[in-house]
């Protein structure tokens, strides 16, 4: 059996119609492949911006950010973490990430003291302050794979 150690990165997760369909399809094809690693990103939907605008009665739709038209689905850190850990994974790590400032402004010093704070904001409270969800994470041992070492293992007690 060849050993698996190498990393998926997935950052599509949130223009899915099914992403439960997804996430149970790729642990299916990952059952003999517990090394692998997958990073998600997605953006936050409980982010500080959208949830004062939602208080302002607003929910409009736009060319990128979190509300991105293509987005079909959207997720905050304990939707995307029960998506994973309900379909047969476990959560390595769970990150937040800033508001991309030098983007929306110009890479100035402000925008980078923007980043900088937005980092501090995210230490006091991760699901208000990030802009996006970081996830690695790996597939649970499979029954497949757990019976596949027993046999092998059994085999080669009796050849020993």
């Amino acid at each position: 059996m060849q050993d698996f150690d190498f990393l998926l990165v997935l950052d599509v997760i949130e223009h899915l119609h099914a992403p439960e369909l997804f996430a149970q399809r790729l642990r299916n094809w990952l059952k003999f492949a517990p090394d692998v690693t997958i990073l998600v990103s997605t953006g936050n939907i409980g982010f500080i911006a959208t949830r004062l605008m939602l208080l302002l009665g607003q929910f409009n739709y736009g060319k990128r950010g979190i509300l991105d038209m293509t987005h079909t689905r959207l997720f905050t850190f304990a939707s995307l973490r029960r998506l994973f850990e309900q379909n047969g994974f476990r959560v390595l790590q769970t990150r937040g990430v800033p508001a991309p400032f030098p983007l929306a402004l110009p890479n100035s010093g402000v925008s980078r003291l923007l980043v900088r704070l937005n980092k501090i904001m995210i230490v006091l409270s991760r699901g208000l302050f990030s802009y996006q969800i970081f996830l690695a994470v790996r597939p649970n041992r499979s029954l497949e794979l757990l019976l596949q070492s027993a046999e092998e293992r059994s085999d080669i007690r009796i050849l020993s």
